[in-house]
């Protein structure tokens, strides 16, 4: 079902009719984050989704994650939480899906800039307690830190993000859909192709789906090329000396919550002989 509702503009919002049935038939704990949808106000519907989270009396979350895109339609959740203080200049969240034969694994990637040494990045959530020490590097302002890949999927919920440093610590909140089985890009030869009906969908006031492609010596995985473009562009392989090596391509779905810019990341990978 699409409805249309004039806003701030023309905004065409996508919902189930189970979640419109049970809406309209009673009062949910769902009610008030439809009537936030119906005034445009995103950040408070972001609070109300943050809140039903958290309500003990919900039991099942289809409608949760079935209503969660909503928040993007606007500004691509720009206008959304959490706000960064002035030390941390910049925050980047991917959460990455990586596929090679019969072999399936997930990871959390967390990078920016910022003017303190950080010594410690937590992730809570559901399923999740991350505690990212050793696994931080940092060159003058610029800090990377990951997860060790698992094979259990990124459930999705309400996921608190923790940036800790000697002097200063930082708290907030980020809302995930699930990450679990998807079917965005596929392998074609040595080609990818988009898989039509994966679930992967392009907003325009989000920036460009892009595509990153890499090729890496088979042991070390030491990279011996790469490549970023927007979905659409084409490139082509470089010549490449005899092999084997591994040929990894990431198709990317940029979000924003508040100032944290979030990476969604499907990465197929194959061996090239």
């Amino acid at each position: 079902m699409c409805l249309r509702f004039k806003l701030s503009g023309l905004v065409c919002l996508f919902f189930t009719q189970v979640v419109f049935a049970n809406w309209f038939s009673q009062q949910t704990p769902f009610t008030k984050a439809h009537e936030r949808i119906l005034q445009g106000n995103m950040l408070l519907f972001w609070q109300s989704m943050h809140d039903i989270w958290n309500d003990k009396t919900v039991k099942a979350y289809t409608n949760w994650f079935d209503l969660l895109p909503v928040m993007y339609q606007q500004q691509c959740g720009r206008d959304l939480p959490p706000k960064l203080p002035t030390w941390l200049e910049s925050l980047d969240i991917r959460v990455i899906q990586r596929d090679e034969p019969l072999r399936r694994y997930y990871r959390w990637e967390i990078e920016g800039y910022t003017k303190q040494y950080i010594q410690q990045i937590e992730i809570k959530g559901t399923g999740i307690d991350l505690k990212l020490i050793n696994q931080v590097t940092q060159q003058k302002r610029s800090f990377y830190g990951e997860s060790e890949e698992q094979v259990k999927s990124i459930i999705g919920g309400v996921y608190q993000i923790t940036v800790i440093t000697a002097q200063k610590q930082w708290k907030g909140t980020i809302l995930l859909a699930p990450l679990h089985n998807i079917q965005w890009i596929a392998w074609r030869g040595n080609d990818w192709r988009m898989v039509e009906g994966g679930g992967t969908k392009a907003l325009s006031v989000c920036p460009q789906q892009e595509i990153k492609a890499m090729v890496m010596k088979p042991t070390s995985y030491e990279l011996v090329w790469h490549h970023r473009a927007k979905v659409q562009e084409n490139y082509s392989l470089p010549n490449l000396q005899s092999g084997p090596y591994w040929y990894s391509v990431s198709l990317i779905n940029h979000r924003f919550q508040g100032d944290i810019h979030l990476e969604f990341q499907h990465r197929i990978l194959k061996r090239l002989k």
